[in-house]
């Protein structure tokens, strides 16, 4: 990959219903982006191969309707490196948007369920944030797009904006202050603590 262009991680998701209803429009944003910038380069990062072949499937089916990016990189368990290498990134909701957070780089936080499992699941959610980076911060270090406010174009209009050098160093900045709310050393368990009572309030 070209240090010199802009990186744009992309992280669907670890289970099979994730990455089937996240995945295709983190590409058509993709898709969206390449064709009003050549220059930027999309990874697809993966906790594991075990999702590799849903990965692929979901690439043919969208490059049967459009051009995919010229640069698009899959990789597997090297979450950490990608998102270290990255410009900024679009991530779904969990672990990974805290690690997102500690490792300092620019995001945007979906999340993209079943119609009923959300309209079953979201009056019982109290909290403000769905994102943990959110939570530990207490405010929205990084925008939130769930459900119908998840599409390619409010996505693409984010990741652009985050790829702004002043916006993206103002983020760098937040992010690392939600950071420093953890403390240094045991930064997992301070971070289950923090939402722990964030959850029982």
């Amino acid at each position: 990959m070209d240090p010199t262009r802009p990186i744009i991680s992309l992280l669907p998701g670890s289970r099979h219903k994730e990455i089937v209803r996240i995945l295709p429009v983190m590409i058509k944003s993709a898709i969206q982006m390449s064709e009003q910038r050549d220059d930027l380069q999309f990874i697809i990062a993966l906790g594991s191969k075990k999702s590799l072949g849903d990965v692929k499937r979901i690439l043919l089916a969208a490059e049967k309707k459009r051009s995919l990016p010229e640069s698009l990189y899959i990789i597997a368990g090297e979450t950490f490196d990608a998102l270290n290498a990255s410009d900024v990134a679009a991530v779904t909701s969990g672990t990974a948007t805290l690690e997102t957070a500690i490792i300092g780089t620019p995001m945007a936080i979906v999340y993209k369920t079943s119609a009923i499992n959300y309209g079953l699941l979201r009056p019982l959610i109290k909290v403000e944030h769905f994102g943990l980076a959110n939570l530990i911060a207490g405010e929205r270090v990084a925008k939130e797009m769930i459900q119908r406010e998840f599409t390619p174009a409010k996505l693409s209009h984010e990741l652009f904006r985050l790829l702004e050098p002043e916006q993206n160093r103002e983020t760098r900045v937040k992010l690392s202050a939600a950071v420093d709310k953890l403390g240094r050393g045991g930064a997992s368990k301070r971070a289950a603590d923090a939402i722990i009572s964030l959850l029982s309030v």
